[in-house]
């Protein structure tokens, strides 16, 4: 249905329109059409033969400074994403570092509660061995 009204309509309509507003024009032998000026909804613009227009060079000016702006942008987040990476590996790697004291510390006080579990073993062995040899001087 759509294109039913494209082809039917809305062409037929813009072609008479575009005959309409062309000035008279003067057959020359260029390979190029002749650029026809047409005042348009757009100050300053140009109109081709193929309906293109040129925009406004203060609008160009504001695209180009909009980009500008969005790129300015961009590149700040990026290097907001980079240092908040590098601030995320520092802490990670701090972390790692405390874990693996906490271990070394973990293994140390461990083999210290192993030694003195065995010097308890001694000395409640040598306080048997004691208890036994005053009993055998006692008698």
């Amino acid at each position: 249905m759509v294109l039913l009204y494209y082809f039917f309509i809305y062409l037929p309509s813009q072609k008479k329109s575009q005959a309409n507003n062309r000035p008279l024009q003067h057959h020359q032998a260029t390979q190029t059409e002749p650029i026809i000026h047409v005042k348009n909804e757009e100050p300053g613009a140009v109109q081709f033969p193929s309906a293109q227009s040129i925009p406004d060079p203060q609008v160009i000016q504001q695209l180009v400074k909009d980009k500008q702006e969005l790129q300015k942008d961009i590149s700040q987040k990026e290097k907001t994403i980079i240092g908040l990476n590098n601030s995320y590996s520092k802490l990670e790697t701090k972390s790692q570092q405390e874990l693996d004291n906490l271990k070394k510390e973990l293994e140390i006080k461990e083999a210290k509660i192993k030694e003195l579990t065995e010097i308890e073993t001694s000395v409640d062995q040598m306080i048997k061995n004691i208890k036994e040899l005053n009993e055998e001087i006692e008698k």
